[in-house]
């Protein structure tokens, strides 16, 4: 019962606040206590186990310290603020008119955080996915979808040679045409920011006709300010682009839904099609089930010729994905990634051939607490974000407009359950992206009842969340991936600076030559290969195949990169210097003294990061870094 009809409020008690200040300098102090450095980003080698310090399946130090600290000590903090304010306070749920102009500020707030966090925190990619993409979509702004007048090149991660003998990306088409317009103008994400900006109307709209305005406006904000949303559509992920296809496909079942179905069958049918060559993975299940919802409305309400249009829409997306995948692999069924990722393993038993490590039931399991510990975090940037999905338990499970996503989304939980690992985590847990549309629906139930219920608590609860816990997330997630960026790019992109264009810059590939931070693996953070591009970046090749390198790109100044194994100092050479002649004449190298960023973890004794890697009793570890 609400102070409105008849109860006496109790007055605010300054314990909660005092006690929730001190929590907060208490949080504060332990957000500074780690230092910073290249250690926060060693990812690398690869090790699937054990938990939790493995940032592939688990965490770094880093990342498990700040989600225990923001739990034990932000957490209490914010309940006994918004207990405070909640009581203090004489505030009723907001009017229609001023939830929509609250909608839309947040949304655009969220809209300008993510340019903001494209233009001026992140410079180049973070991952390999985004090199592979750029590779594809300059060769689209050829004309063409394989490069084939390019020597034998040194292996790049999520490169392929295709069938043809030419070289290209692991991926479908959709990504990679998204992205050239950005590739062209210096920004491959450009479009991503279109995209978040309609898919945030697409969720407003499918749910103001499903249900009402007010649920739909708590939505498209609970969507539009998580930093899960925010900070992967910077970066040239393929995960905004999803999601714009996702919640399209949930547009069009809306219109379905309101007895519009042509227009409704062209948007799903549309947004299936086009989402199926971005991430099948999760187009998949939110396809299955939006399509045959859409399928069995359609065919009660006899609405036949709407239906045909549907399919033919699908078949004709179906043809072009075939078409591409002949073009790649040679058949029409094989989808690209297959041929260039044989040795991992989708299900259950041992992930890569010869390897010690062996996916199983317990290990999934262990996996999907993982994701639910980083989706706790990254939803909605609370110290606990699951605390609204528990409140939406506790009240009976209203699912007003949120049924079917509640479906689709339970759908790609059990499709991700097969596969061995959570997916890289800088910007969240991101092979669960799609799932940031169900949680909005309800977290909207339940925000709606908590006004109905005790409106001044639930508008305070909201206001300190949102203005401390999510801003304080944000604030540490965007510096973080300044730091992740600057440690990625600094010295190759301070080499670039002084290469006289156009250039060949040739970079060292052995691992002792080189470093890897964070989930970017290819040995050199930045991919041109077009002749559209000022400078060309590929790897040394063997000795005997240097000359075909020189003729292919003769009218351009060669440059060689690498890094000092011992002081692990970059090194730029014009390649007619001695000292350059001497390095790139050198034979195959040994790979058993890789040189690897020791992480925090690792130095503390709590991870073994070589385990996993042992092929042989035999095989020696390699060695640690030199210190800088």
């Amino acid at each position: 019962m609400s102070a409105s009809e008849g109860q006496i409020p109790r007055p605010p008690s300054k314990l909660h606040l005092a006690a929730g200040g001190v929590l907060l300098v208490l949080f504060s102090i332990a957000a500074s206590w780690l230092p910073n450095g290249p250690h926060e980003f060693a990812y690398a080698p690869f090790s699937p186990e054990p938990l939790p310090f493995v940032p592939m399946r688990g965490f770094t130090f880093e990342q498990l310290f700040a989600h225990v600290s923001r739990a034990l000590l932000l957490a209490p903090a914010l309940i006994l603020l918004s207990l405070y304010f909640g009581r203090a306070a004489k505030i009723d749920a907001p009017e229609p008119q001023a939830l929509r102009k609250l909608t839309f500020i947040v949304c655009a707030s969220s809209v300008a955080l993510c340019a903001f966090t494209m233009f001026f925190v992140l410079d180049g990619a973070i991952v390999d996915d985004e090199l592979a993409y750029r590779v594809q979509a300059m060769l689209m702004r050829e004309g063409r979808v394989v490069a084939h007048d390019l020597p034998r090149l040194v292996y790049e991660p999520f490169v392929l040679q295709t069938k043809s003998g030419g070289l290209t990306g692991k991926y479908l088409f959709g990504e990679p045409l998204v992205q050239l317009p950005g590739v062209m103008l210096g920004k491959p994400a450009l479009m991503h920011l279109a995209m978040v900006a309609l898919s945030l109307l697409f969720v407003f709209r499918a749910t103001r006709m499903l249900v009402d305005e007010a649920l739909a406006c708590w939505a498209t904000m609970l969507l539009a300010v998580s930093p899960m949303l925010i900070l992967t559509s910077a970066t040239a992920q393929s995960q905004a682009t999803s999601l714009f296809c996702v919640a399209a496909v949930g547009l069009g079942f809306a219109y379905i839904k309101c007895e519009r179905p042509w227009l409704g069958a062209t948007v799903l049918a549309m947004g299936m099609g086009f989402g199926a060559t971005v991430r099948v993975q999760s187009m998949a299940p939110v396809g299955a089930v939006f399509g045959i919802a859409a399928a069995v409305v359609l065919i009660k309400r006899r609405q036949i010729l709407p239906g045909l249009w549907l399919a033919a829409i699908l078949g004709g997306w179906l043809v072009l994905i075939g078409l591409y995948n002949h073009a790649i692999t040679g058949e029409y069924s094989k989808l690209p990634w297959y041929q260039a990722a044989m040795v991992e393993h989708y299900g259950f038993g041992k992930t890569w051939p010869g390897g010690s490590y062996e996916h199983t039931p317990l290990r999934a399991l262990e996996n999907l607490a993982v994701v639910a510990v980083r989706i706790n975090g990254w939803w909605l940037g609370w110290p606990i974000s699951l605390l609204l999905l528990g409140y939406w338990l506790k009240i009976g499970r209203p699912r007003a407009g949120a049924g079917l996503w509640l479906l689709a989304g339970l759908l790609i939980l059990a499709f991700e359950f097969g596969y061995h690992s959570t997916g890289v985590s800088d910007t969240g847990p991101i092979y669960h992206f799609e799932l940031l549309i169900p949680l909005a629906l309800l977290g909207a139930n339940a925000i709606r009842h908590a006004f109905e219920r005790a409106p001044s608590l639930c508008a305070a609860a909201l206001l300190v969340h949102f203005g401390v816990g999510t801003t304080s997330f944000l604030w540490s997630e965007t510096s973080r991936l300044a730091r992740l960026s600057t440690t990625i790019h600094r010295d190759s992109d301070n080499a670039l600076a002084f290469v006289k264009k156009p250039a060949l810059l040739l970079y060292e590939p052995n691992c002792e030559e080189s470093t890897v931070n964070g989930w970017l693996f290819s040995r050199f953070p930045r991919r041109y290969w077009s002749d559209h591009d000022d400078v060309i970046t590929v790897a040394r090749p063997p000795y005997p195949l240097l000359p075909s390198y020189l003729r292919r790109w003769k009218k351009r100044n060669c440059y060689y990169y690498r890094r000092d194994p011992k002081t692990l100092r970059a090194e730029l050479y014009r390649c007619d210097q001695p000292a350059a002649r001497r390095l790139l004449a050198r034979g195959k190298r040994s790979w058993r003294k890789c040189v690897w960023i020791l992480s925090t973890a690792t130095k503390m004794g709590l991870l073994d990061p070589f385990k996993g890697m042992q092929k042989h009793p035999s095989q020696k570890k390699p060695k640690a870094p030199a210190k800088k």
